[in-house]
């Protein structure tokens, strides 16, 4: 129950284990296509989407690189562990960058996104929809209309979202979104998956200006992700024949259904660690719906506690950063199921008890399925 990588169905594993084709045969090229144009009814864009190998910060560093210059101006909004890596990456692109920095916890205003930019030629504006690090959903629809007249691209790492929570690239006007495959999607690690909206599409097939990478440079993937049967670098195959998979069994749940889902899981386990005294370290109204972040009672070593659930049968994530050893944090997103919170859920209230912070037990479980009824 970590915030990725998350439990992977049974018929996205059984489809990875198949036999690879020849990356370069005509049929590979059209299940390869059938990928992308499911990807952009995930990403809801109608622009390009791009898949290769790597991670999700190699996703956020293809998102970003790709559309700088060294000297351009990049504001990066920074309201944790995963925000801030925007910062380092653009750094070393030779970009020019301004952060706009809140206490971890808390979310970005727009108007605060407004302030910071007016007066100023921004190329790019930076932000992770949910910050994973503390659970902290940003308004991305609010922040890109801030952004928009602004002219800059806006370039947003989804990883903790996509596919969990409702993200419309076109309709909000984001220009570039990263994720990955391991998160909601529900493919295993390996996979970068990134929406680029027209005006994105656009700007890199006018592009005069190196790319100071190979690789990570999506105007050399361009060509390949218009008509697969191009070749920049060879495909992960078996893990996009998961992905294939995974984006039929989330099309075939329906997007609305499954934000729905995940709204429903997240607010039951919201409510189960309020009942048991516990302090959500998200802004109130700004909780995501795909992982929580929840403080220690007082008394509560991180590593024990960790330790303990673990016995019961559940892995949770420790925090990052300041809030390292302060924090645990639990994934609700993807296949995970009510009876896997529930679970989940049971094995915490157990653990507290154990570790001597004491509980009514059933006070969380409770608090969850009233949600869940």
């Amino acid at each position: 129950m970590i915030p990725g990588s998350t439990i992977q169905d049974p018929s996205v594993l059984r489809a990875i284990s198949q036999q690879s084709e020849s990356h370069l045969s005509s049929e590979w090229a059209k299940k390869f296509k059938s990928v992308l144009d499911d990807l952009k009814k995930i990403f809801l864009t109608n622009g390009e989407c791009f898949v290769f190998a790597g991670s999700g910060t190699l996703s956020q560093e293809a998102g970003l690189a790709s559309f700088i210059e060294r000297g351009d101006k990049v504001l990066c909004l920074n309201n944790g562990y995963f925000g801030a890596r925007f910062a380092d990456i653009a750094r070393r692109y030779g970009a020019d960058v301004e952060v706009l920095r809140v206490e971890w916890g808390k979310a970005i205003d727009p108007e605060d996104v407004k302030k910071a930019i007016k007066g100023k030629k921004f190329k790019v504006v930076t932000a992770a929809h949910v910050e994973t690090s503390t659970s902290v959903a940003l308004p991305i629809r609010n922040i890109a209309e801030a952004v928009k007249d602004s002219g800059a691209f806006f370039v947003v790492d989804t990883i903790a979202s996509l596919g969990g929570m409702d993200f419309r690239t076109d309709d909000w006007g984001v220009d570039v979104a990263c994720s990955c495959s391991q998160k909601c999607i529900g493919v295993p690690p390996g996979l970068v998956l990134i929406g680029a909206g027209k005006r994105a599409v656009e700007y890199l097939q006018q592009r005069k200006s190196e790319i100071p990478a190979f690789y990570a440079d999506l105007k050399n993937w361009l060509p390949c992700m218009i008509d697969p049967a191009k070749y920049h670098a060879t495909p992960p195959v078996n893990l996009i024949y998961g992905l294939r998979e995974a984006c039929r069994l989330i099309l075939e749940e329906g997007l609305e259904a499954r934000f729905a889902r995940h709204r429903r899981l997240a607010r039951a386990f919201r409510e189960s660690m309020k009942a048991l005294g516990l302090r959500l370290v998200a802004e109130p109204g700004f909780e995501a719906d795909t992982v929580t972040a929840t403080y220690y009672p007082q008394g509560i070593e991180d590593l024990a506690f960790r330790q303990e659930v673990e016995k019961n049968g559940v892995i949770i994530a420790r925090g990052f950063g300041p809030l390292e050893g302060k924090i645990f944090r639990v994934g609700h997103m993807g296949q995970v199921s009510s009876s896997d919170l529930l679970a989940t859920i049971g094995a915490i209230e157990r653990s507290f008890n154990k570790l001597g912070f004491k509980t009514e037990f059933g006070s969380g479980l409770g608090a969850a399925q009233r949600v869940l009824q």
